[in-house]
């Protein structure tokens, strides 16, 4: 566990999020250590007909410096879901017919939430009328320990979960939603996406990354220089999930870990920006970029 280089209790605070930042704040590294070590993630996710945002997620949180991974997604796909990311385990979840994951979670996947350093919750999730039991179960499951990362589906599903359920995780929570999932979460049209994203993060007690942004419940706030905007595309939020997940299973600090996620995420698209184009590069290529754009 690292410490912030703020002061306690410091509110408003609006700073620049970058690599000098982060040279301040520095990733644990154990120079003897293990897989173990480093974290252990699980992305909960996908569906037969998007099985790549829980691939994209899961590679992510490994290019972040996350030591195992684990994928659990809808059994439909899960082979070829392992065979994509070979580096993971991965555990079939029954699907609905119109694509939901759904049940309680199984024993294996029960016990596999509860001895985590960071979970990840919804990339490439359909809705289905199972959709707030399958989230309430499986964050049911969440250890004391573990930072919970929800993304996509699990935003937009937040106010219908169990409040006391939230309360057990609200200071362990980090959520990662687009400009849409974001308007979803505050009671009223906000005048724009930073004060809408300041909104966010007091009403759900949540350390809120958007579009470089880092959002803190206290006022805290961290931005990049620039948002690229080649990263409004396909599968790139799924990608910044998976860099907060495998942030947190690193660190156990979850304004850390949204700070170092959102920095390497911009600069990858950065650098693809000045390499390919400031359009038109993929959200896979941001993967191969990560391990450049961490500070050290």
């Amino acid at each position: 566990m690292s410490t912030s280089p703020h002061a306690d209790g410091e509110t408003d605070v609006d700073e620049s999020l970058d690599a000098e930042l982060l040279l301040a704040w520095p990733m644990p590294v154990e120079p003897d250590g293990d897989k173990y070590s480093r974290g252990t993630v699980l992305v909960v996710g996908g569906s037969p007909s998007t099985p790549g945002a829980v691939v994209l997620g899961g590679l992510a949180a490994l290019r972040m410096g996350a030591g195992r991974l684990q994928i659990a997604t809808s059994a439909a796909v899960a082979e070829m879901v392992a065979m994509a990311v070979v580096e993971s385990r991965t555990i079939g979840i029954p699907t609905s017919a119109s694509g939901g994951l759904s049940g309680p979670p199984s024993e294996i996947l029960a016990e596999a939430i509860s001895h985590l350093d960071a979970l990840l919750v919804g990339p490439g999730m359909l809705p289905d009328d199972g959709t707030t039991q399958f989230i309430e179960g499986v964050l049911d499951c969440v250890g004391q320990d573990t930072l919970v990362v929800l993304d996509a589906l699990a935003v937009t599903s937040f106010d219908d979960l169990d409040e006391d359920l939230l309360s057990r995780i609200e200071s362990r929570l980090l959520m990662t939603p687009n400009k849409q999932e974001t308007d979803a979460l505050v009671p009223a049209p906000c005048s724009d996406h930073h004060d809408a994203l300041r909104c966010a993060a007091r009403v759900t007690g949540a350390v809120v990354s958007s579009f470089g942004v880092v959002q803190c419940p206290d006022g805290k706030r961290w931005r990049t220089a620039g948002n690229p905007a080649g990263l409004g595309t396909s599968g790139s939020g799924d990608v910044l999930a998976g860099l907060v997940a495998g942030a947190a299973s690193r660190c156990g600090d979850r304004e850390q870990a949204a700070c170092w996620a959102t920095f390497a995420h911009v600069e990858a698209g950065r650098r693809l920006g000045a390499s390919i184009g400031e359009l038109g590069y993929l959200a896979r290529d941001l993967l191969d970029e990560i391990p450049h754009c961490l500070p050290r």
